[in-house]
This record gives structure tokens, sequence and C-alpha cells, in this order.
């Protein structure tokens, strides 16, 4: 079993294209701290999202918290020297929004139904006698 869990800052807007199917998939990193003092740490994971989790990302931005769980890949590619690199990318992730979301849709209050007795603003929920 592979599944990674953890909860960090994007380090910047994800970014969204498009596969040759038509697809969504949505990338962006993560900064995980880890450790205090003197021992703090802070590791890097590209996350990729496809097709419809990859509609989580209007509502990502850089600095925001999120939690991440998903699969552990280990990428190695060229760099722009010619040297090989390597990155931790967290792949078939699943999101979870930390940070409030500032743009999204409000939903309207509900209004009090007609009839509805009001709030007893002395009800003790601990005290011994049964409301009813």
């Amino acid at each position: 079993m592979n599944n990674f869990t953890c909860i960090g800052r994007l380090g910047g807007d994800p970014a969204v294209r498009q596969s040759k199917e038509g697809d969504d998939i949505a990338s962006f990193t993560v900064a995980v701290n880890s450790g205090y003092g003197n021992n703090k740490a802070t590791t890097w994971f590209k996350v990729s999202l496809f097709g419809k989790r990859a509609g989580v990302s209007q509502y990502l931005a850089k600095g925001k918290r999120v939690g991440v769980t998903g699969e552990v890949v280990l990428r190695s590619y060229k760099g722009k020297d010619g040297s090989e690199q390597t990155s931790l990318e967290i792949a078939n992730a699943n999101v979870f929004l930390i940070d409030s979301v500032d743009d999204a849709p409000q939903l309207p209050a509900m209004p009090k139904p007609q009839g509805a007795p009001a709030m007893d603003s002395n009800f003790d929920p601990f005290g011994d006698k049964v409301p009813f």
C-alpha cells in the first residue's frame, strides 16, 4: 500500500492544462514543514490532480494551506544543466481545503419556518429538568 497524507502550503497557483484525451490536469507544489528549532526542514512535493479532481484548483492559491493524500511517486528527470534530478510527486491526489475559501459561493441564510417556536434563552442543556 502506497498512501501518503500531509498538510502544507501551496508554493504557487495551480497550473491547469488538458490531456490529449481532453481531461483536465492540475499541478502545483506543496511545502510541508517538519521539525522544530534548529531541526526545521521543508520538503517540497509536486501534486497532480486528474479529471474532476482538478476542479478544486479554482479554489487554490499560493500560500493557502491544504491537506493532500495520495500515492507517492519518485520521478527522475534531466535538469536544465543536463544533470539527473529527482522529485517526489503525489499522484492521484485528493485535496482538502484547510484555509477559508474567500471566493466560494455564499449560501443564502435559511429563513425561519412559520409557526416555529421561539428558542428559550434560559434553557440549560445540562439541567435536570426535561424541557418538554
